[in-house]
């Protein structure tokens, strides 16, 4: 479902870095595992007499692939190969019978969020946890099922329509990000694990974040929901604008996108009521250097905010001129 075309986001076919995986770094982190080495003593393994030449196995053929190939399986993985971490959510989904969600209802659990920080690592960004984690994840989780969403392999009574759509920078440490949101909430992970998840459980809000809303392999399918943002923006109660110490967020591009977005459907009579504090856009910031803020509300324009993809940089403020 398109947003018109005043408001369409960029789909551009290499995917911003605020909402998907930079390709060339993301086929990196898909190579395969080395493969297994054949059984001995299986039926039909015995080698011929020495006398005899060995025969040579036929060749395989692998059917074409819109996706971008995936490189052999090198006999050892190469030193900078991304981690890939075991996520208990993500072997407990095996259980279930996975499908695909709609990006616009592809929010999450706060429970989720808290069990999930348990498997990333402190230092890690949010580029850390979509190249390292999300990507390996999606890849092949099952027959049948690939190149998908990370919610796509989630238990469904972690998924459902969004209340929160987070704005966030990719750069940022995941887990401040995360605190920012659960803070909101009034969930203090510094109490104890258990007391956040009695309070997250409380709450029947889902939150949208777009490394597990967004498919981050190159595609028809992320095209389709990269094109779908502003309408998750629309239909959520309100945007969670996660503000880092310098105010680094609102020099890109498709952070202003997603505030604009969220001015443009504030009070509209077909979006939802908002949290009460006077606007969907809430801010959210934690030990914020008051003097770099000033400077950079001073200076703000959004015709010099970066972009990974400078084509999305001009169509972004093509539309937002328009409007």
């Amino acid at each position: 479902m398109g947003c018109g075309a005043s408001s369409a986001v960029p789909t551009s076919s290499a995917a911003p870095r605020e909402h998907a995986a930079p390709e060339p770094v993301r086929q990196q982190a898909q190579a395969v595992r080395p493969a297994s080495p054949a059984k001995e003593g299986s039926l039909g393994s015995q080698a011929p007499p020495p006398s005899q030449p060995q025969p040579e196995a036929p060749q395989k053929t692998q059917p074409a692939s819109t996706h971008a190939a995936s490189p052999a399986a090198p006999a050892e993985p190469p030193p900078d190969m991304p981690e890939v971490l075991v996520s208990d959510s993500h072997a407990a989904a095996q259980d279930q019978s996975l499908h695909k969600h709609e990006v616009t209802s592809s929010g999450i659990s706060l429970t989720f969020l808290i069990n999930f920080l348990d498997e990333v690592p402190a230092g890690w960004s949010t580029l850390d946890v979509v190249l390292k984690f999300v990507v390996p994840k999606t890849k092949d989780p099952q027959p049948g099922l690939s190149h998908c969403k990370y919610v796509d392999v989630l238990p469904e009574a972690d998924i459902g329509p969004p209340t929160k759509f987070i704005s966030h920078r990719w750069a940022a440490r995941f887990h401040d990000t995360v605190n920012l949101v659960l803070k909101y909430f009034n969930i203090d992970l510094s109490k104890g694990k258990e007391q956040a998840l009695q309070a997250a459980a409380s709450l029947d809000d889902r939150v949208w974040l777009d490394i597990f809303a967004i498919n981050q392999h190159p595609g028809a399918e992320q095209k389709d929901d990269l094109a779908n943002l502003c309408n998750v923006v629309h239909r959520s109660h309100d945007t969670l604008l996660c503000l880092d110490a310098e105010g680094e967020v609102l020099k890109r591009i498709w952070c202003l996108y997603e505030i604009w977005q969220t001015i443009q459907g504030d009070g509209s009579s077909n979006a939802p009521q908002g949290s009460g504090k006077g606007s969907k856009l809430v801010v959210l910031c934690d030990q914020v250097d008051s003097t770099a803020m000033s400077s950079i509300f001073e200076t703000l324009n959004a015709s010099h905010a970066s972009a990974t993809v400078e084509a999305d940089r001009k169509k972004i403020l093509t539309d937002i001129a328009a409007s």
